[in-house]
């Protein structure tokens, strides 16, 4: 025992920055200072893996953002498109009802000759 304590109080004074702690040799000592750089590492690397999932969530909140507001852009395009449609339809069923040809109603309306037929009430013989 004497020997250890003699041995520990002959460790350099290097690997102890500031006052020699008493009753600690150098191993101690090492070990100490390759468990705070260990311990210091896994806080590191624990602090990258939360920011990246941190990131990732951000990532992905901006992307649903994003396509919710391009499939609101696109429903309101959409929308726009069939109130046009319905519109001309509309208009075409009223040119029809005042005696139109429905060659001219489709010139007019730019309705296919399919699109007339559906709106045209079914003939009586």
């Amino acid at each position: 025992l004497a020997m250890a304590i003699e041995e520990a109080r002959r460790v350099p004074e290097t690997l102890a920055p500031g006052s020699r702690r008493q009753g600690v040799n150098a191993d101690d000592r090492l070990r100490a200072l390759l468990e705070d750089r260990d311990k210091a590492e896994r806080a590191r690397l624990t602090d990258l893996a939360v920011a990246r999932l941190e990131g990732r969530e951000e990532g992905r909140e901006e992307g649903r953002e994003e396509g919710r507001e391009e499939g609101r852009e696109e429903g309101r395009e959409e929308g726009r498109e069939e109130g046009h449609l319905e519109e001309r339809r509309d208009l075409a069923r009223k040119m029809l009802l005042e005696g139109l040809s429905p060659t001219t109603v489709a010139k007019i309306t730019r309705l296919s000759a399919e699109d007339l037929a559906a709106l045209a009430p079914p003939e009586n013989p």
